[in-house]
């Protein structure tokens, strides 16, 4: 073994950039296994498994038998040996060392803190494993520092190609990449906190391009002295042609990713929602709640304090082209909390489906649509656009929405729309059926011995499609007949108190 100790803080660096590198991983890969990113200790699904234990002991073993150094020790200057041949651990030897971090850690980090106290530098996994970790490289002279000194040496293309390549522009570049499109995705669908995630990438984007510039530049450059070494034609030119991909992902991401999205962001950044908010009224008697246009950031908010001012509404008359998922979710729960009605009194679309189907009675009114199309991550890649719409499919099941209505709006495009029939509607018992004939069941009042205010008998009445088309062709029909019916209820149950009391 090498007499050169390796202290705490090169081992700490290492393992801050391996543990961000896994967390980046295995939250993507729980939130498209799962949909859910963070999962408890006490979670023993296969999956969690596999993800979280499984996936890091085969990294570990294959980076320490491969190359001798994960990702972040390559970055801390730093390689796991055998400890008696200065050689590459056997794969043997990386899972035990790897089995090893789990006795190191429990006793509050303990085996890892001995490293200070043993002859050799060495921890309790290293024994354990019987490797050691050494230098792999010299700091820089100028005093630079380990870090400093591993992004200059890739951007001069000293490294050999083999690291430039999988470790730097592969495993260090890619996640990152990865994880501000994940970024954008969620920016897509949800609206929690936009204003600080919409300053985030404002500052992501950026540092995502410097990286992959120098991850591609880098890399190329070792490509020509792989080559000047007397190295592969065939490797070198898949090399290549690989990295001529990144440099058209570059400009991709640059045309399409930051200046497309840059006006938004901005927007978001300073506290405006680019889509636009809803529009909330309550009618003059106050039982009947307008809501109209893109459902935006903070809707929900402007939604609860609206209905806390409103005790009389029972009814929200929605006509919405969707909006932001997150907040028609908030919105849901406020409506089935407050336990009132709903009716599309225009189209209802996308996420105003949401908001229409947490009503505890549901009206289409004549004219009237419900929308249904897949969700948009809002970026380029389908594995962000599936995974929205795994979201979206949970949440329909949420609201009880029938599995080949869900299926039917997972094969809509998220540019088109499909509106199913009011007979489809109907059948599955998520609308009421529209009156048939002119005979129109009268309101009740909100307790016995009231009566109906006036608006209900005339919201009856625009409910039937004969009386919807009637009322079109002679204006202010419905107007006068509601007023006849409920003058007649009202008198016609005057005399059956009369006849009653007699």
């Amino acid at each position: 073994m090498s007499n050169q100790s390796v202290g705490l803080a090169p081992r700490a660096l290492a393992m801050v950039i391996d543990g961000a590198l896994m967390l980046a991983a295995s939250t993507l890969l729980m939130w498209a296994v799962y949909g859910d990113p963070v999962s408890k200790w006490t979670d023993l699904r296969p999956g969690t498994l596999a993800i979280n234990w499984l996936l890091p002991l085969i990294v570990c073993v294959v980076f320490w038998s491969w190359q001798g150094a994960t990702p972040g020790k390559l970055v801390a200057g730093i390689k796991v040996v055998d400890a008696r041949s200065g050689k590459h651990p056997s794969p043997l030897q990386a899972a035990l060392r790897w089995a090893g971090y789990l006795v190191s850690a429990i006793p509050l980090f303990a085996g890892f803190l001995w490293a200070r106290v043993d002859a050799e530098g060495r921890t309790w996994h290293d024994r354990l494993s019987r490797t050691a970790v050494e230098r792999s490289r010299e700091a820089p002279a100028d005093g630079e520092g380990l870090l400093i000194g591993y992004i200059a040496s890739h951007w001069r293309g000293e490294q050999s190609l083999a690291q430039s390549f999988w470790i730097n522009h592969v495993l260090l570049t890619w996640p990152v990449a990865a994880g501000v499109q994940g970024l954008v995705a969620w920016l897509a669908t949800k609206s929690e906190g936009l204003q600080g995630v919409a300053i985030a990438l404002l500052i992501a984007w950026p540092l995502l391009i410097v990286i992959e510039v120098w991850s591609a530049v880098g890399t190329w450059r070792s490509v020509r002295g792989y080559v000047d070494a007397g190295g592969s034609y065939l490797i070198s030119g898949l090399a290549r042609l690989s990295l001529l991909g990144s440099f058209l992902q570059i400009a991709f991401s640059l045309a399409l990713g930051v200046f497309s999205e840059f006006p938004e962001l901005w927007k978001l950044a300073r506290g405006i929602d680019p889509i636009g908010n809803v529009r909330l009224s309550v009618s003059a008697d106050g039982r009947t709640m307008q809501f109209n246009g893109p459902i935006g950031a903070g809707d929900a908010h402007r939604l609860r304090t609206l209905l806390a001012a409103s005790p009389a509404v029972r009814l929200l008359e929605v006509a919405s082209p969707g909006g932001r998922v997150t907040e028609a979710e908030r919105m849901v729960e406020l409506i089935r909390q407050r336990g009132v009605g709903t009716r599309a009194i225009g189209n209802c679309e996308s996420a105003c489906t949401l908001v229409f189907l947490a009503g505890n009675k549901r009206q289409l009114m004549p004219g009237a649509q419900l929308g249904f199309h897949r969700a948009s991550s809002g970026t380029f890649n389908p594995a962000f656009d599936e995974i929205a719409n795994q979201e979206l499919a949970r949440t329909y099941r949420r609201m009880e929405l029938p599995e080949d209505f869900i299926e039917k709006t997972l094969s809509t495009p998220s540019r088109r729309m499909w509106y199913p029939a009011a007979e489809d509607l109907v059948r599955h018992s998520l609308i009421l059926p529209p009156p048939r004939t002119l005979d129109v069941a009268l309101p009740e009042g909100d307790k016995p011995g009231q009566y109906a205010p006036l608006v209900d008998y005339v919201n009856a009445l625009r409910a039937s499609d004969a009386w919807f088309r009637l009322d079109q062709r002679f204006p202010g029909l419905i107007d006068d007949a509601a007023g006849r019916m409920r003058n007649a209820h009202m008198a016609l149950a005057g005399s059956e108190h009369a006849v009653a009391g007699a």
